[in-house]
């Protein structure tokens, strides 16, 4: 299914005064001599086994925190809204990261949740990966590698990975054809989160590291995209919607008509439109 915001101008900000939660700051999930990776954790006070969200913030694979503008506005109100939040950080390209370890971060993180799974109460059937921009993209990249041996969770290869769905914000979904764009900023940041793999393996390029080529193993998947976003543009998300569908994979995508990149960041109606989306999808998925 495809469709547009129109009366986005509408929409009111979403209360805080919902579920109690507890929040847990810098909650590691991945330790070792050579790396350190942690996300906050937010858990509601309700009884019962909650559904989860792993929140994956954006940054272009380069900068970004778990702290940023999008993910931190997200969090308490989805823990509001009865979630278990996971909001992760994760290598960046120039720190140890780039393709394909931001990737395998992510899915060390996704199996701490379910390996923690009853320390937490947090229902492991009901895994909602959620990202923006750059997050987008590794959420997307997690999902659609989770049941082959591609960007293993290295810290828990034994644990089986297994998901509600991905939803998406304005995610690259073709590395390829950003490649073809020179002189595109997002070209430098892709080459930047590419380079390291790219000067190991000089047979394969950027298809190999973008989303629509792992379309046939894709799971249930939503994307929300700016129709005047000019960092990825709204085409590529297009290009996803056909290639999971002629795969029959479920996938809907939504575009906003006047919502420019990361709209998620910045209060208005946009951002407004945006939430509700995101809850009114994660509460069909969960029932």
């Amino acid at each position: 299914m495809m469709g547009s915001c129109s009366g986005c101008a509408d929409l009111i900000s979403a209360p805080m005064d919902g579920l109690p939660y507890t929040e847990q700051l810098h909650v590691p999930y991945t330790k070792s001599a050579s790396t350190y990776l942690d996300g906050d954790l937010y858990i509601p006070n309700t009884p019962g086994l909650h559904p989860v969200v792993l929140l994956i913030h954006g940054g272009g694979w380069v900068w970004g925190y778990n702290d940023d503008w999008a993910v931190a506005w997200m969090a308490p109100r989805l823990a509001a809204a009865g979630y278990a939040v996971f909001n992760i950080n994760y290598r960046w390209a120039k720190r140890g990261g780039g393709f394909p370890r931001s990737i395998e971060d992510v899915k060390n993180a996704w199996a701490w949740l379910i390996v923690h799974r009853k320390m937490y109460h947090l229902n492991s059937n009901k895994i909602t990966l959620v990202g923006l921009s750059a997050g987008a993209y590794l959420g997307l990249m997690a999902a659609y590698t989770a049941k082959g041996s591609l960007f293993p969770a290295t810290a828990y290869r034994k644990v089986r990975l297994h998901s509600n769905g991905v939803i998406a914000f304005y995610p690259p979904t073709n590395l390829h054809e950003v490649r073809l764009i020179a002189g595109w900023w997002a070209f430098g940041v892709a080459k930047t989160y590419m380079h390291r793999w790219l000067a190991a393996h000089k047979g394969r390029g950027y298809a190999y590291a973008s989303p629509i080529t792992y379309a046939a193993t894709g799971i249930r998947t939503y994307v929300l995209q700016g129709i005047v976003d000019i960092i990825v543009p709204f085409w590529q998300a297009n290009e996803l919607y056909h290639a999971l569908k002629m795969h029959q994979v479920s996938v809907s995508v939504h575009f906003c008509a006047y919502a420019s990149h990361a709209f998620m960041d910045f209060p208005g109606p946009a951002r407004q439109y945006g939430w509700r989306k995101l809850l009114a999808t994660l509460r069909a998925w969960d029932k």
